[in-house]
């Protein structure tokens, strides 16, 4: 993340959710599946991930989710960007940090 502005730089906030669209392909998947067979396995499997989409399109991380162990088991194998560990790397000068005098640092801590 870059804590100054410049226009010449994209920032990613505004792009396509990979996650989400993720989840809509696996619905759609898990739903046919599911025309063919009546499979128990695939009903737990269509809930989660309905349940998963709705905590996505609420702009919340999977991290931040409070998850049933058996939900969780199924969540580890779609591998979600947002489940994963994050590290916030920060470029700015070493002066405003100190100073604390960056416009950019709230959002930075929230």
């Amino acid at each position: 993340m870059g804590a100054f502005e410049d226009p010449d730089i994209i920032h990613v906030d505004d792009s396509v959710d990979p996650d989400i669209e993720f989840m809509e392909r696996r619905i759609e998947d898990l739903e046919k599946s599911m025309k063919r067979r009546n499979d128990k396995q695939l009903k737990i499997e269509l809930k989660v991930c309905l349940k998963v989409k709705t905590w996505l399109e609420s702009e919340k991380d999977i991290r931040l989710g409070d998850w049933k162990a058996a939900e969780i088991e199924i969540l580890n194998t779609f591998q979600l960007l947002t489940a994963k560990p994050v590290v916030y790397l920060v470029n700015m000068n070493e002066k405003d940090y100190q100073r604390k005098k960056n416009k950019f640092l709230p959002k930075i801590h929230a």
